[in-house]
């Protein structure tokens, strides 16, 4: 029990500090001390927030780009000078005659162009749905 002005008697040989009660057991001896919140919600331990994780930026990725790219690059220069027999092609009624390497190149750089078309057009149709959301 606590003393009328809250401090625990000592008793010779005992720990003057007493053991943690919970608020439950406090109400059933009897004190009768205002008991705060804050006594009885343990500190939160004051840690900065985790930084993100640092993935290197736009910057890193178009050096990354560039990097692959250029790979490609050589990798397709390689097989355009092991593949230069001339080969007839056909195409719409014209003929025409080109080194194999030299025809794939060609084909390879027609199919980015119809992609990029697309993803600019996708990208532009996307575009204004989200200004016509915002707008609302």
């Amino acid at each position: 029990m606590t003393q009328p002005n809250g401090d625990y008697p000592t008793v010779p040989g005992e720990n003057p500090v007493p053991e943690y009660t919970s608020p439950d057991t406090v109400e059933q001896v009897g004190d009768t001390a205002p008991q705060t919140e804050a006594a009885h919600t343990p500190e939160k331990a004051q840690t900065p927030p985790p930084e993100p994780k640092s993935s290197g930026g736009l910057s890193a990725g178009i050096w990354a780009s560039l990097i692959i790219g250029a790979l490609i690059l050589v990798l397709l220069l390689i097989f355009i000078i092991q593949n230069n027999e001339p080969t007839q092609f056909y195409y719409f009624g014209w003929q025409f005659t080109l080194p194999l390497g030299v025809s794939i190149l060609l084909a390879a750089i027609a199919g980015i162009v119809i992609a990029g078309i697309f993803g600019t057009v996708r990208m532009f149709i996307l575009g204004r749905q989200i200004k016509r959301a915002r707008k609302r």
